[in-house]
């Protein structure tokens, strides 16, 4: 479960979130939406420990752990999961080499190079990458959507407690965003402390991936949203 309670930060001296409570308990999809500036990103960037963000009140708990204080490294060891938006191109460094100590950081297993290929082929093959993909330099002129697919295929290797998914459609298609709900139920299913907070500008997707609760940020908090102009048909469920 994460238990955020009270929680007002700070950005370069502005005050962004204003006394923020949400629970999210295991299992659990929550979608963020609303304008820029608002604080979406805000909230989850605080997740992830960036120091930008500075926690003036308030705590968060992530499974009964305190993760207020607590450095970057020690919070993905906790099982949080936050794929960046524009990942650097690193030369010289294929996919395959950085997934492999990406799997033993996050799991705290040891794998051979051999048995790694396995496991890693066989989640390509659910997110229907093509194997070739492992060799090619890590971010070297990937297109906007074999961007996502790294990141997904981050997720199904390394199975976290929490995944933090800011835009993270941005760039796909129908058939990727299908793929990509594929991902999240398979994640649900390998770990029941799976959760995930999925911040997004995009109703469509929203007609893929339905989340348990969606909540609307304005002003740094949680409002109460209009439902017929936020979620259509959807049979989402709202807490304000």
């Amino acid at each position: 479960m994460l238990l955020i309670k009270n929680l007002t930060i700070c950005i370069e001296n502005k005050e962004i979130i204003k006394d923020l409570c949400l629970e999210i308990k295991s299992g659990e999809i929550h979608a963020l939406m609303g304008p820029e500036g608002s604080g979406k990103s805000a909230l989850a960037y605080t997740l992830l420990g960036h120091p930008k963000c500075k926690i003036i009140d308030g705590a968060m708990y992530l499974n009964d752990n305190d993760i207020t204080d607590i450095g970057m490294s020690k919070r993905a060891k906790l099982g949080i999961f936050f794929p960046f938006q524009c990942p650097q191109k690193v030369p010289g460094l294929q996919v395959l080499t950085f997934l492999k100590e990406v799997y033993s950081t996050f799991t705290g297993k040891q794998i051979i190079v051999a048995d790694f290929k396995i496991l890693l082929e066989s989640k390509m093959r659910i997110l229907k990458m093509n194997i070739a993909f492992a060799s090619r330099n890590l971010n070297g002129d990937f297109t906007s959507s074999e961007k996502k697919h790294l990141e997904m295929l981050q997720l199904l290797l390394i199975n976290p407690n929490l995944a933090i998914l800011d835009e993270i459609d941005s760039g796909l298609d129908i058939d990727n965003l299908k793929i990509m709900n594929n991902v999240l139920n398979l994640c649900k299913k390998q770990n029941p402390n799976f959760m995930v907070i999925l911040v997004t500008h995009n109703q469509k997707i929203l007609d893929f991936i339905i989340p348990d609760f969606m909540h609307v940020f304005n002003e740094g908090n949680i409002i109460k949203p209009d439902l017929n102009n936020l979620l259509k048909n959807n049979s989402n469920k709202l807490q304000a």
